[in-house]
């Protein structure tokens, strides 16, 4: 699963630019309560009006689909970046461009100036979109997240010929002041704000596996702390023999995803931790796979999880949407469409 995702917009440079991206967008509505916002994308005999990617909402009920707000078409010059939407409903998010890949596969040789983005919020109560600032060509753009003050967006980024080593930057909103977090040797993969806008959980990955040091884990950092961080501040899974996957600050502390022995072994575990941990307050079999899954708070303050059912073993993948409230889920929605994959609520 990818952690992606597009929102509409009313503003005339945008659909413009969007037009020529083979970008369709809707006119500009408020978003209704009990709703939860997709990415999901469709192979041939969509519903959606083509193949490519969408932007929908989901009942939060039933989890019926809604309407299309957004669709990328698979050709776009475009892609969608990443997303997180905020306690007031508040939508943020990222379209990007390239890598440019030279070689054949992914990661392969990607060009120098073939990257870059822009950043938009979309405000839920008027569905009216604005830009809030654009990454240049020479670096790459994920997951922007905006932190619950409004006065900060993280989002992740790398240099445009590099792989696997992404860091947090965090971008002042008003003065443009930007700084950057890291791990030496480890790329950071989420990232995610605590509800006073003081901290950033960030969940980092090791590319170079020599043993359980470079298994995958999450720092808990001030939102000023700019600069490198050491191996040492990385915290682990608290269950022997697992792995981080995922993490998100909650009303009582970090929640994390655990997969064990590894992150394409499911099913996945949810953990929830007394403030940063070690200490666990319960634990839950989500019956998905970690790898992908994807974690968000609603409005509501209930924990939402995207997986699939199967980690590449016997049987198709079937993408759920999962309710938490504490240790008891209700699920949400069950979408089966072979040609559809559903990628990321929040």
């Amino acid at each position: 699963m990818r952690l992606a995702l597009m929102v509409m917009t009313a503003a005339t440079a945008l659909l413009t630019a969007c037009a020529s991206a083979n970008v369709a967008v809707t006119s500009a509505k408020p978003l209704p309560k009990g709703v939860f916002v997709s990415e999901y994308e469709y192979g041939s005999g969509d519903t959606g009006g083509g193949n490519g990617t969408f932007l929908s909402l989901f009942d939060e009920t039933s989890g019926r689909h809604l309407r299309d707000l957004v669709h990328l078409q698979e050709r776009s010059a475009l892609h969608l970046a990443g997303y997180s939407r905020g306690m007031d409903g508040t939508v943020t998010y990222a379209l990007g461009q390239g890598p440019y890949y030279r070689g054949h596969v992914a990661n392969g040789a990607p060009e120098a100036g073939t990257c870059g983005g822009t950043v938009y919020q979309l405000d839920a109560r008027t569905g009216q979109t604005r830009s809030l600032f654009a990454v240049g060509k020479d670096w790459t753009i994920g997951a922007p997240s905006a932190s619950p003050d409004g006065k900060w967006v993280a989002y992740l980024s790398q240099v445009c010929t590099a792989a696997f080593a992404q860091s947090v930057v965090v971008r002042d909103l008003a003065s443009g002041a930007e700084h950057s977090i890291g791990v030496p040797g480890a790329s950071a993969t989420r990232v995610g704000w605590r509800s006073d806008s003081a901290q950033l959980v960030v969940t980092v990955m090791f590319p170079v596996q020599r043993g359980a040091a470079d298994d995958p884990g999450f720092l808990v950092v001030p939102a000023e702390a700019a600069g490198p961080k050491s191996r040492s501040s990385v915290r682990r899974a608290p269950d022997r023999g697992c792995v981080v996957e995922a993490a998100v600050f909650a009303s009582s502390g970090i929640q994390l995803v655990e997969g064990c022995p590894d992150t394409v072994t499911g099913p996945a575990r949810l953990v929830q931790l007394l403030d940063a941990g070690p200490r666990v307050l319960w634990r839950a079999n989500t019956g998905l796979c970690p790898n992908g899954m994807t974690l968000a708070h609603d409005p509501e303050g209930q924990l939402l999880v995207t997986a699939t059912t199967t980690c590449g073993g016997p049987g198709a993948p079937v993408d759920v949407v999962q309710s938490w409230t504490g240790q008891h889920v209700r699920e949400i929605g069950r979408y089966v469409n072979p040609a559809q994959f559903v990628v990321a609520a929040g």
